[in-house]
């Protein structure tokens, strides 16, 4: 319930703004809050209802061996180019894996490999929002992630890298 609550308001609260100032140049200042308000609500809760299905969990796991244990698992999106790719983020013993939900324009599953990892960070999205993962590899370059609680997500990552150098 936690989880809905704030995907609802990380959802209406930018959304009900916007649209207000939209609607404001085109109609008078009670109307368009009125509007972006309401326009807020309802895409909040489509949205947290999406975000938070049994659906988008399903459609995002992917196959993992039965000896492979997952560690930490959650909603997240995924920077694929310009878009911003939604499915489930999952940590196991041995591999970082994210698989795109069915609704994407473009979906993948990517597999990083622990021991390929070299550092994960908690970052700011867009610079302004403390929802972001950055995960850096051995190769030099990065994945981006938002995830829910990116700090635990950087710190359980780098208990793991640390395990697995063990």
């Amino acid at each position: 319930m936690k989880r809905f609550i704030k995907s609802f308001l990380m959802t209406s609260i930018p959304f009900g703004i916007i649209m207000s100032l939209i609607f404001a140049f085109n109609s008078d200042w009670s109307l368009a809050i009125y509007t972006g308000l309401m326009g807020g609500v309802f895409f909040g809760l489509a949205m947290a209802i999406f975000s938070n299905s049994q659906w988008v969990e399903d459609s995002s796991r992917p196959e993992i061996p039965i000896d492979e244990q997952i560690i930490k698992d959650g909603p997240a999106s995924h920077f694929k180019g310009f878009e911003n790719v939604g499915g489930w983020l999952f940590l196991t013993d041995s591999r970082l894996i994210i698989k795109s939900h069915s609704f994407n324009f473009q979906n993948h599953e990517l597999s990083i490999p622990l021991n390929e990892v070299v550092d994960a960070q908690s970052v700011l999205t867009m610079k302004l929002i403390p929802n972001g993962l950055k995960v850096e590899m051995r190769d030099g370059h990065s994945e981006r992630f938002v995830v829910e609680g990116s700090r635990e997500w950087s710190c359980q990552i780098t208990e793991m890298i640390s395990k697995n150098k063990l």
